[in-house]
């Protein structure tokens, strides 16, 4: 299952992909005589440092402030602790409470309080990505919350969400094996000549689907390497989680990094 090919996606192309052993089919670096091309794509999706900085204000301060509150108290109230990972409680008042919703931002209670009465201005995009995180917003939500604090959306280093046109082409390009990974190296769409010579992916259960995983627990493929083409290639990989890694907490998505 290792692929051979290029990083693409939204935003930065911050890693080099897994150099194809010799005798391995390569892709847009020019196939080998007799060999059958062979393409991946690796998404990317991470914004460059400072992109998640202040923008520019569509309102007045206070506007904005009031706008931000009345969006973080929605969502406190809409959601239930079981939806966030917690116990529910014997209450009869809907939604999350404040001292629940404080613990798991990691927050003052006070603090809360006054960012959803519109009286704490500017919270940093640290805060504002709590929340999100601490409320398990969807990526859409997020983005209209950090927009509402004045702070740039933030940037995904880790999706996969496949573009309906790159699905699209994947399949339209029926005349080399093609295949599209997350950027933490998840196998996520395929054609069927690439399902040919490598073997089908929809047999491949749980990790397995992952290259990592694959690669490091010895699964046995198709693909013969040499020692010195196997320790290069898992160098490559580790280095690329390294990187997704990195991305990750500059993001604020600290958990990958566990």
């Amino acid at each position: 299952m290792p692929p051979v090919g290029r990083r693409a996606g939204v935003g930065r192309d911050l890693a080099t992909p897994p150099s194809p052993p010799s005798g391995w089919p390569a892709g847009r670096r020019g196939a080998r005589p007799g060999h059958t091309p062979l393409a991946s794509i690796r998404l990317a999706g991470a914004a460059a440092p400072g992109e998640t900085g202040r923008v520019g204000k569509r309102g007045t301060g206070v506007d904005q402030t009031a706008e931000f509150g009345a969006l973080l108290r929605n969502w406190r109230t809409r959601k239930s602790p079981g939806s966030v990972g917690l116990v529910a409680p014997a209450r009869r008042a809907p939604g999350l409470r404040r001292e629940d919703l404080a613990a798991l931002a990691n927050l003052s209670v006070d603090y809360l309080v006054r960012l959803e009465q519109g009286r704490a201005t500017r919270p940093s995009a640290q805060v504002v990505a709590a929340l999100c995180r601490a409320l398990r917003l969807p990526q859409t939500d997020a983005a209209l919350l950090h927009q509402a604090a004045g702070l740039a959306a933030p940037g995904v280093a880790i999706t996969r969400e496949v573009p309906g046109g790159i699905s699209r082409l994947v399949q339209r390009l029926d005349d080399r094996p093609v295949a599209i990974y997350s950027a933490d190296w998840w196998l996520l769409r395929w054609n069927e000549l690439w399902a040919a010579l490598l073997g089908d992916p929809d047999e491949l259960p749980g990790r397995l689907r992952n290259l990592v995983w694959y690669e490091f627990t010895d699964t046995p493929g198709r693909v013969t390497m040499t020692d010195a083409e196997r320790v290069a290639f898992r160098d490559a990989l580790a280095a690329d989680l390294r990187v997704a890694a990195i991305e990750q907490r500059v993001l604020g998505h600290e958990e990958f990094a566990h």
